[in-house]
């Protein structure tokens, strides 16, 4: 980005400006996010069990929204069938009715019924996200105030960016929502939409649309199969919430993926976008 910039301010596409970078942490999942995601799924049996042996009630079929969850028994205990990856991993038991899979993180409790038959499995995972605002009030007390003490800056929000990728994209969306004043140019890459049940597109249909904000949303053709139309969704409901059309730029990017060397190739029309010569 550093480098695209430097070229197209040289160039005299772009007015000069000064990009900083915030480091990401080990808790970048809870400071990314507005909101803390509870993750729980109810899987219902579709098929009787397969196993006859200690574990074997436990066994069969189960569903939910279209993923399906084998589970089978052997002498040492249980094995689910992972969706989606073809692959196969061992349970730790937890109890006798609940079973660990460490390499998702995910609790599976085997609920029986009156008759001791299992007809369904609850799927947890330990809430996360949630201090999104934490680490905006670090953007706009620390870390601005730092950049215009320390540089020539113009510090209004119609000269004030932030932006970032995938989780990225999603704090940049939100903060741009909640701290209009501090924030007028928003890079909204590849956006992580889907977070805590795609609360951001209800956060942005009732926003008041901030004057003069401009806004650039992308995604890459592939990315996954929910993530395009999460963007195009977004890019859409910003226009229909009442940002100036003009000021919304949403870019599907052909053939490109998750991954930084597809943001890197879109950085300068991001830029030009964003940071076009001032009249």
């Amino acid at each position: 980005m550093d480098e695209a910039a430097q070229a197209l301010i040289e160039a005299g596409e772009i007015e000069p400006l000064i990009i900083v970078g915030v480091a990401n942490t080990d808790r970048r999942i809870d400071e990314y996010t507005p909101t803390v995601q509870v993750w729980r799924r109810v899987l219902t049996r579709v098929a009787p069990p397969t196993g006859t042996a200690r574990l074997g009630a436990l066994t069969g079929t189960f569903v939910d929204d279209g993923d399906t969850l084998g589970v089978r028994a052997d002498a040492d205990g249980l094995i689910v069938d992972v969706p989606g990856e073809g692959s196969h991993q061992r349970l730790e038991a937890l109890d006798d009715g609940r079973f660990f899979l460490p390499q998702a993180g995910i609790t599976f409790a085997f609920e029986r019924d009156a008759s001791g038959a299992v007809p369904q499995i609850v799927a947890t995972k330990p809430s996360q996200g949630g201090l999104g605002d934490t680490y905006g009030a670090l953007l706009v007390d620390t870390v601005k105030p730092m950049i215009d003490a320390r540089y020539r800056t113009i510090p209004d929000a119609a000269h004030t960016g932030l932006g970032g990728s995938s989780l990225g994209g999603l704090i940049t969306m939100h903060l741009g929502l909640t701290r209009p004043d501090v924030f007028g140019r928003l890079l909204v890459a590849s956006p992580s939409v889907w977070w805590d049940g795609r609360t951001l597109l209800a956060t942005v249909a009732a926003a008041t649309p901030p004057l003069g904000q401009r806004v650039w949303v992308d995604i890459g053709t592939e990315e996954t199969d929910t993530m395009v139309p999460d963007a195009r969704r977004l890019a859409a409901l910003l226009v229909e919430t009442g940002w100036d059309e003009a000021l919304v730029r949403y870019v599907e990017a052909e053939g490109a993926g998750h991954e930084t060397r597809a943001w890197q190739a879109r950085a300068p029309d991001m830029l030009r976008f964003l940071f076009p010569p001032e009249e």
